[in-house]
């Protein structure tokens, strides 16, 4: 049995493994690239939902479109939820910052759905409502 070509300094062999394959690094950029493709395509989306059902609500202010918005809502702050947490896991910081956000939108809700249960809530007032839910929803997403 008989070795052949070995290199003079065997360091050289060991540097060469530990670096990265440039194959490895650019599948997981373009990995990224997508991903985040798709979760925008998702929020905006739902962005576009949460738009709708809200001109819905100003146009007929009915528990039915009330629930159909405070849905949108709710499926928009979970997905921003979950990208936040995908971030936060990945950049091991935890803030509550997001709780935060939840909080206020709760509230918001809360108060909204107050205002279309009384009769005399103007449509420029629910329109105000929705606007600020939306500014803070927009706001969270950066």
């Amino acid at each position: 049995m008989k070795i052949t070509s070995l290199p003079s300094n065997p360091t050289t062999l060991i540097e060469k493994k530990n670096q990265p394959s440039p194959s490895i690094s650019t599948f997981s950029r373009i990995l990224t690239t997508k991903q985040t493709k798709t979760n925008e395509n998702i929020l905006d989306s739902l962005f576009a939902e949460m738009d709708n059902c809200g001109s819905q609500l100003t146009e007929r202010k009915t528990m039915e479109t009330f629930y159909r918005y405070k849905k949108a809502v709710r499926e928009l702050l979970d997905e921003l939820s979950r990208q936040t947490y995908q971030v936060s896991e990945k950049t091991s910081t935890r803030t509550g910052v997001m709780q935060q956000t939840v909080r206020i939108v709760d509230l918001k809700l809360a108060e909204l759905y107050q205002k279309i249960l009384s009769d005399e809530t103007h449509q420029l007032d629910v329109l105000n409502m929705i606007g600020e839910l939306k500014g803070i929803l927009v706001d969270r997403r950066g």
